[in-house]
């Protein structure tokens, strides 16, 4: 399933995760999951929260492409400063392990490889 081949370009034409859910008889997660993946493909899928415009649809300019990638950069910069936060409170309880927490991961590994 490509979302991307049933979404228009730029903001004045995104349809929503519950338009998508009725077109393609999928679940939000099956939306979520196959945008999440054709981005990871490098395709231009704009997520909007806008009064005005909500919902998914392909890039029409740079700008509007900029400024897609700028929000996931500190939507990613805010989670990866939580986890260190919450690492550092983890680590002070009294059964913590010495050396690292169960199931903790390189982040920088994490990201070159694609790992998910």
């Amino acid at each position: 399933m490509k979302i991307s081949d049933y979404l228009m370009t730029g903001a004045e034409n995104a349809l929503t995760a519950a338009e998508l859910m009725s077109i393609l008889h999928r679940s939000r997660r099956d939306i979520v999951r196959a945008v999440e993946n054709e981005r990871l493909e490098g395709v231009l899928i704009i997520g909007s929260k806008s009064m005005d415009n909500p919902g998914y649809y392909l890039a029409a300019t740079y700008e509007e492409a900029a400024r897609f990638i700028s929000r996931r950069r500190s939507s990613g910069a805010k989670i990866y400063k939580q986890a260190d936060i919450l690492e550092r409170a983890a680590r002070s309880m009294p059964d913590a392990p010495a050396d690292q927490l169960p199931g903790q991961i390189n982040i920088t590994d994490y990201i070159e490889t694609g790992k998910q």
